[in-house]
């Protein structure tokens, strides 16, 4: 039994050490992925489609006191620069779009009426922006592209934005223009995946209408445009995804980059770093999109993981292999007891029937029923003595007639040396009806 209880012991040391081991592997190789569902357009964000490179990129276009960093709303962060000889700053918004109360709208066209240019990299343009500039001259439809109640283009593929996994890319100005597009793809790691790319509905584009001058292109549609005000201009980039870090760090992205951000005016660029973001989290991204991974997809992809994986099919294969023989002695199977009360009760009959015992049944059930008597009722019982017929009675609420008729069957019963089937019979059922009903 000692000798059991060792080795018991040494298979929980070697099971307790392989999982350590396990911990530690698991640390050491495990490197956190990168979120390809997560579009925060952050300054701090490094993920494929953060905006740290972004944030870096345009920092290194100006001196440090010329490229500001704001965070408050936008009215606020305006005010300084509202009726005073400021021109030629970029108030630069990237990522997404936010709701502007009358006080930021009122500050955001001053500003750019003084001399400055207000860069709206959002990805959708806020609808009382595009009446603002849209002078409504021709309509291609018999309707204006429908915009939500915050001014964001819906999910579903319609007249301002379409559904794609790669898009090609193009400027417009002849000193910018590439010789060829540039094709451009939705990533999810190795995986071309299908996105939303939005852009301005060609609705806003047409002979009478030059109040908007399309600066840049994605398939046969406009995602980037330019609408005078004042003295300066808005620029709105309908499409800050492509000047995310993913894209940055390839070739053909930085060239476009350089092309974009060409459109700056020569003065200072205010960065508005207040994370404008729609509560969108990577799960509803990826809802969005139809792109979810399985667990066991995203497990296998990371190297850490599919180790782990392997390690433990590998301590699985070895528990059954080893494991799996009985440590135990056999158990003896044990025969389950047999009821045989009632062959028991057959016999009984059987002998009393053969040795004319009726008479002796009949005694039997006698004192039965005394002892039923004394045992619930707390009566001694007499069978001659009528007062305690009536005791019975009342106790156990059988009529008195049918314990007179009792008693008369036990008194015949009693003095006969032979006692007849029929009258044990007799004295059975009296006895029965007694017990069914009694209290």
């Amino acid at each position: 039994m000692e000798k059991e209880r060792k080795k018991d012991r040494k298979v929980l040391w070697i099971i307790v050490a392989a999982l350590v081991m396990l911990v530690a592997l698991f640390w050491i190789f495990w490197t956190p992925g990168y979120n390809w569902h997560l579009h925060s357009y952050h300054e701090l964000d490094d993920q494929p489609y953060g905006a740290d490179l972004t944030y870096a990129y345009l920092s290194s276009l100006r001196d440090s006191e010329e490229f500001v960093q704001l965070d408050s709303t936008i009215g606020a962060n305006l005010q300084p620069y509202i009726d005073s000889a400021v021109v030629d700053h970029n108030y630069m918004l990237f990522g997404y779009m936010p709701l502007l109360d009358s006080l930021s709208r009122e500050h955001l066209f001053r500003f750019v009426e003084q001399g400055n240019a207000m860069h709206l990299y959002t990805g959708a343009v806020p609808a009382h922006l595009l009446e603002e500039w849209h002078q409504g001259e021709c309509i291609l439809y018999e309707e204006e592209p429908y915009f939500d109640w915050n001014g964001i283009l819906q999910v579903e593929e319609d007249q301002g934005a379409f559904v794609d996994s790669l898009v090609h890319i193009n400027l417009l100005h002849p000193d910018l223009r590439f010789e060829e597009d540039i094709a451009f793809g939705h990533y999810v790691k190795d995986r071309l995946v299908r996105y939303r790319w939005p852009y301005l509905d060609s609705t806003y584009f047409c002979a009478e209408n030059t109040s908007l001058t399309a600066l840049g292109t994605i398939g046969d549609h406009v995602n980037f445009f330019r609408v005078p005000h004042g003295e300066g201009y808005f620029y709105v980039h309908t499409t800050p995804k492509l000047l995310t870090n993913y894209y940055l760090i390839q070739d053909t992205g930085r060239r476009y980059a350089d092309g974009v951000f060409a459109h700056l005016a020569p003065g200072p660029i205010l960065w508005d770093q207040k994370r404008w973001k729609m509560q969108m989290d990577a799960a509803s991204y990826a809802d969005r999109y139809a792109q979810q991974e399985g667990p066991l997809t995203y497990l296998i992809s990371q190297e850490s993981l599919r180790w782990m994986l392997y390690l433990l099919f590998a301590m699985v294969v070895i528990l059954f292999v080893f494991g799996t023989r009985r440590k135990q002695r056999p158990i003896p199977v044990i025969r389950p007891k047999e009821n045989s009360s009632l062959e028991y009760v057959d016999t009984i009959s059987e002998l009393y029937f053969a040795q004319s015992g009726d008479g002796r049944i009949f005694k039997y059930l006698s004192e039965q029923f005394q002892f039923f008597i004394r045992n619930r009722y707390r009566i001694q019982f007499k069978w001659h003595d009528e007062q305690t017929w009536g005791i019975l009675s009342k106790a156990s609420g059988i009529p008195l007639s049918h314990i007179k008729s009792m008693t008369s069957t036990y008194t015949k019963g009693s003095y006969e040396p032979n006692v007849t089937s029929d009258l044990l019979t007799d004295y059975y059922r009296t006895l029965d009806y007694f017990y069914t009903n009694c209290k």
